[in-house]
C-alpha cells in the first residue's frame, strides 16, 4: 500500500493564503452589492442643502427648484435632474435642484424665496399652503394617463403576513412624519381596520421610502408602507403588497402665490407640453414619473380631502 503523502507546509500555507484571499474578495464583492442595491438609506448630507448647478454660464435667469426628502439624496439626483435639463432647454430660465432634509423644509424655503419652485408632498402642502401663501400648479400623469398614485403597505414575501389584519402585534416601518402616502395613508388605512398604533408592536417613521424598503428587506421591522411607485420597483427583490389605498392624487409642483407668473407660466408651458417634444437624453426622468412624462393642471381642491384624514386619525387616536 501506498503511504499518503502529507502536503508540504509550503504548500498549506499557499492554501491558506488562496482561501483567505477568495474569502476577502467574496466578503468585498457582497458589501459592495448591499451598498449599491440595498442599502439606500445615506442621508448624503453635504449634498442635500447645495443647489445642483449646471451650465450657470448659459446667461439665463438662475431658478431653483425644491425637492421634498422623499427618497435618499443620490436618487432625487439621478430622478428629477433629466426634468431640470428638459426645462432648461424648453424655457428661458436655468432651473437647478435645491434639496432639504425633511417634508417641511422644502415649505420653508419656499416661502422664503430659497425656491421658485417646489416638488412637494401632498400632506406638507395641504397643511402649510394657508400659511406659506403656497398654490398647486400641476400634477403628474401615471402610467395610465391618471392623476392618481397609491399607499401600499408592504412585507416580505417569505413572511406570513398576508393582509392588513395580520399587523397586529407586528412591527411597522413607516416614512417621513410629514409623508401622505408613507404616514397619514397607512394609519388611516390602519384605524379604519380598528387597528391603532398601541396594537402594534412597534411603530417608527423614518426619513424616505427607500429607508422603509431597506428595513423590511433586512428584516428589522415585519412591515412598512410606501408609496406604490417606490413598491413596484422591489417586488422582485422579496417583497409583496399585502394592502392599497384608495386612489389619491399625485403630489403637486407648487410655488409661491407672489412668485414670478411669467416663470410660473414658462413651468407649465413647458410641462404640459413635454410629450409633444423630443426628449432623447431626457430619458431617464420616465423613471420617476412613469412611461409617459406628462401633467394636468392641479386644482387646490385635489388636497382638501387630508385634512379630513388627520382629523379622522387624531379623533380615533384620541378615543382609543
Amino acid at each position: 500500500m501506498n503511504a499518503i503523502k502529507k502536503p508540504s507546509p509550503v504548500n498549506r500555507f499557499k492554501k491558506v493564503v488562496i482561501t483567505l484571499g477568495a474569502v476577502l474578495i467574496f466578503t468585498l464583492l457582497t458589501l459592495f452589492i448591499y451598498a449599491t442595491v440595498l442599502d439606500l438609506s445615506g442621508t448624503y448630507e453635504q449634498e442635500r442643502n447645495t443647489a445642483l448647478v449646471h451650465g450657470r454660464d448659459t446667461g439665463k435667469p438662475v431658478k431653483y427648484f425644491g425637492v421634498v426628502s422623499r427618497f435618499p439624496a443620490h436618487i432625487i439626483y439621478q430622478r428629477y435632474q433629466p426634468l431640470m435639463d428638459y426645462l432648461n432647454q424648453n424655457t428661458g430660465y436655468h432651473f437647478s435642484l435645491k434639496l432639504s432634509q425633511t417634508y417641511e423644509e422644502t415649505a420653508t424655503q419656499l416661502a422664503g424665496g430659497e425656491v421658485d419652485a417646489a416638488f412637494m408632498g401632498s400632506y406638507v402642502y395641504a397643511t402649510s399652503r394657508e400659511e406659506h401663501n403656497l398654490i398647486s400648479i400641476l400634477k403628474p400623469l401615471n402610467q395610465d394617463s391618471l392623476a392618481i398614485r397609491r399607499s401600499v403597505i408592504i412585507a416580505r414575501r417569505d413572511s406570513r403576513i398576508e393582509s392588513i389584519d395580520d399587523l397586529r402585534g407586528k412591527t411597522l416601518a413607516l416614512a417621513s412624519e410629514h409623508s401622505l402616502s408613507g404616514n397619514w395613508l397607512p394609519r388611516y388605512m390602519l384605524a379604519r381596520h380598528g387597528i391603532l398604533a398601541a396594537d402594534l408592536n412597534t411603530i417608527t417613521n423614518f426619513p424616505n421610502h427607500h429607508s422603509v424598503i431597506h428595513r423590511v428587506l433586512n428584516r428589522e421591522y415585519d412591515a412598512g408602507a410606501v408609496r406604490d411607485q417606490v413598491a413596484r420597483e422591489y417586488l422582485n427583490r422579496g417583497i409583496h403588497i399585502i394592502h392599497s389605498s384608495e386612489p389619491l392624487p399625485t403630489s403637486p409642483i407648487v410655488v409661491s402665490r407672489d412668485r414670478d407668473p411669467k416663470m410660473v407660466s414658462a413651468i407649465i408651458n413647458a410641462l404640459l407640453t413635454i410629450e409633444r417634444d423630443s426628449i432623447g437624453e431626457y430619458e431617464p426622468v420616465r423613471e420617476d414619473i412613469g412611461p409617459h412624462i406628462r401633467y394636468t393642471l392641479s386644482d387646490e381642491a385635489d388636497y382638501d380631502f387630508i385634512l379630513e384624514i388627520i382629523a379622522f386619525i387624531n379623533a380615533q387616536n384620541d378615543a382609543g
